[in-house]
């Protein structure tokens, strides 16, 4: 008899320890409350003490890459995304034993892979780092392999994200710099068609700087056609060519703009006095961000000359989309965990009708192992803002203007002696967390 009042009690509370108690938001709130206070470094430090158990590995190198990129470590930043990535494919076919426990003990027991937009942003934030470190060939290795992960999306998903425009955009700069121009029509194009497909579920148009990509290289193409239909539906009537272009140097800034959206859970919990029961069922949203959060974009100015930034990804609206799309099978695997949790609190009343209190504790344990998958890469930007400005070769200060929610100045700051050089693009990529991080920088 003692081994059967044993052996569930022990198994449960095996489960209850694997699955945890805390969820992944709750454990990350340390590194957040530290980012918004302008303190990159102390979180970084928090993370790295407490990276989590290996089925979370690719989340905490994810979250711990934009932690080393907000402390400009470039490289390091990089080689945190490249083992991410290797992990990625060894779990892209997700095994048996933890689809099992997805349906027993709750979805966070399986190893994190990613979301298909977060697949994605690793290679684009890994371009990000090598633009900024000046390594533009090892950028375009970059976007032909967030080409390939593209493709496969196409494929596979039945999503409103198969396709990510911001990237396609940045790989044709890319193309276009590199004298590629074939590649960089393809990219262009393949951008501004996914901007107009993705307009409905995510609300953003193609940038200008997208649509005077396109009037440019169709002319360098000699598309004639597509060139006078790219000038009419943009009502582009002056543009420079690209002989022009490359005459001068561009200062490319990309702003990352606060943090993506956190999941946090949503539960439901009933009692059932027919069979004394307790029954649970937790689900994941998405929590809305505080607007002191959010920029509303940014202004360029240097001699004389300004550009105003334009709106390129909205990761917070994928990230929701995604979700949406994914509620429908969430729901269902909580539903089959909550039959399957049920059978078993039955179960070990029947096997130890001796014992009431071994049924009580299998019905607790049950209880406290339902949890919602509450993680994401909490690190990324809630938003990328692109502004592309032309002058001539020489070394300038930039002025830079971040500009609130309701389109006024909140504040600015000053890039010192960039050297701009002809027919090359000078990358920038700033994240602004919260006015607190702001004013660290």
């Amino acid at each position: 008899m003692q081994a059967n009042v044993m052996r569930p009690v022990v198994w449960i509370l095996a489960l209850s320890l694997l699955s945890g108690c805390a969820t992944f938001s709750e454990q990350f709130s340390a590194v957040e409350r530290q980012l918004l206070q302008g303190k990159p470094e102390q979180a970084l430090s928090t993370l790295e003490k407490a990276p989590g158990a290996d089925r979370d590995r690719v989340l905490y190198l994810l979250n711990r890459s934009m932690l080393l990129r907000m402390t400009d470590q470039f490289e390091a930043s990089n080689e945190s995304l490249e083992q991410a990535k290797e992990i990625m494919k060894k779990l892209a076919a997700t095994s048996v034993s933890e689809t099992t426990g997805s349906l027993t003990i709750n979805d966070a027991t399986r190893s994190y892979v990613g979301e298909p937009f977060e697949q994605v942003m690793v290679h684009l934030i890994k371009a990000l780092n090598y633009l900024e470190m000046g390594q533009r060939d090892s950028a375009r290795v970059e976007v032909l392999q967030m080409d390939v992960r593209l493709r496969e999306l196409y494929q596979k998903e039945r999503s409103a994200y198969m396709e990510d425009p911001f990237g396609r955009y940045l790989a044709g700069m890319i193309y276009e710099e590199l004298g590629e121009y074939s590649d960089a029509m393809v990219s262009y194009r393949k951008s501004f068609e996914a901007y107009e497909r993705q307009l409905k579920d995510f609300g953003v148009a193609a940038p200008q700087g997208l649509k005077l990509a396109l009037v440019r290289m169709s002319q360098r193409m000699g598309l004639n056609n597509e060139h006078k239909d790219y000038k009419q539906g943009f009502n582009i009537q002056q543009f420079q060519s690209v002989a022009q272009r490359r005459r001068e140097g561009r200062l490319v800034f990309i702003l990352g703009n606060g943090l993506a959206p956190k999941k946090l859970e949503r539960t439901l919990s009933l009692r059932d006095y027919r069979y004394n029961q307790l029954h649970r069922v937790a689900l994941p949203y998405y929590s809305k961000r505080s607007q002191r959060q959010l920029l509303g974009g940014l202004r360029l100015e240097a001699a004389g000359e300004a550009v105003e930034a334009d709106l390129a990804e909205d990761i917070n609206a994928i990230a929701r989309q995604t979700l949406e799309e994914q509620m429908p099978g969430i729901k269902t695997r909580a539903l089959a965990r909550a039959v399957a949790k049920s059978a078993m609190v039955s179960s070990s009343r029947r096997n130890n009708d001796d014992n009431p209190w071994v049924g009580l504790i299998v019905n607790i344990a049950t209880v406290a192992t339902e949890r919602a998958d509450t993680r994401s890469w909490v690190t990324l930007p809630s938003e990328f803002y692109i502004a592309d400005l032309g002058l001539d070769p020489g070394r300038y200060d930039i002025n830079v203007q971040f500009i609130g929610r309701h389109g006024g100045a909140v504040d600015a700051m000053v890039l010192k002696d960039v050297e701009i050089t002809a027919g090359r693009n000078n990358y920038h990529f700033y994240h602004w967390v919260s006015p607190a991080s702001r004013k660290r920088n």
